[in-house]
């Protein structure tokens, strides 16, 4: 290998090291809930939902088995919806479905 094409490849291996990264596009992560327009979430995971309430996940759970807390299945996921959270919050009754 002659000098000069040592001195092309260094050249590339500098170009190269001293471009920009490329930003990639942020990916919505798995277990995240869709946000509202005001950054709040429309569901809430069980554990999320008992830390909201004060209580915790080991209650949260067996208050969800026991119906006091309304979820929706989705697959084997279970989620607290946020609209029946407040409810519960405000001290109303709420309906398991």
């Amino acid at each position: 290998m002659t000098d000069l094409e040592l001195m092309r490849r260094a050249d590339k291996v500098v170009e190269t090291a001293t471009k920009p990264a490329k930003k990639r596009e942020a990916k919505p992560r798995l277990g995240c809930s869709p946000l509202r327009q005001s950054g709040e979430p429309l569901t809430y995971t069980v554990k999320e939902a008992s830390k909201r309430l004060g209580i915790s996940s080991e209650r949260g759970y067996a208050a969800v088995n026991a119906g006091q807390i309304p979820v929706i299945m989705l697959g084997k996921r279970r989620v607290v919806p946020a609209a029946a959270l407040q409810r519960l919050l405000a001290g109303e009754k709420v309906e398991a479905a």
